[in-house]
């Protein structure tokens, strides 16, 4: 989940280096995505609303969280930060949207479909040589 929420948030921050040449500071992927141009959150929420909202809004209604991408992003806006620290109290951690990194990478290969290689292929590590 950790990595999820870390990844989630580089993906924001990779849309806000494309569109305007800086990543913000922030972590809270709240801010992130509420930073968006216009047109980009609603094609956000167009890909998040055609299956993974799907997925879990029986999770969502069970536990009384938002499953419309705007307020479940900003529900799960600190997971990045509070997962760090989840042994210290295992109630405050609410993480429910790790697919989101997916939508965000669709979304990025229809604006940079060059990218698509490198998103959905990455390279495969070097092997390492025991000696």
């Amino acid at each position: 989940m950790i990595l999820s929420a870390f990844g989630t948030e580089l993906l924001l921050k990779c849309l806000h280096v494309r569109s305007k040449g800086i990543a913000p500071e922030t972590h809270h992927l709240g801010v992130l995505f509420r930073q968006l141009d216009q047109k980009q959150k609603r094609r956000i929420e167009e890909i998040w609303n055609s299956g993974p909202k799907q997925k879990i809004q029986d999770f969502c209604k069970k536990t009384n969280n938002p499953d419309d991408l705007p307020n479940a992003i900003n529900k799960c806006a600190s997971a990045f930060e509070t997962l760090r620290y989840v042994y210290e109290d295992p109630n405050k951690v609410v993480f429910y949207i790790a697919e989101l990194g997916q939508v965000l990478v669709d979304f990025i290969v229809e604006l940079e479909p060059s990218w698509r290689p490198m998103l959905l292929n990455p390279p495969t590590p070097p092997k390492v040589l025991n000696h």
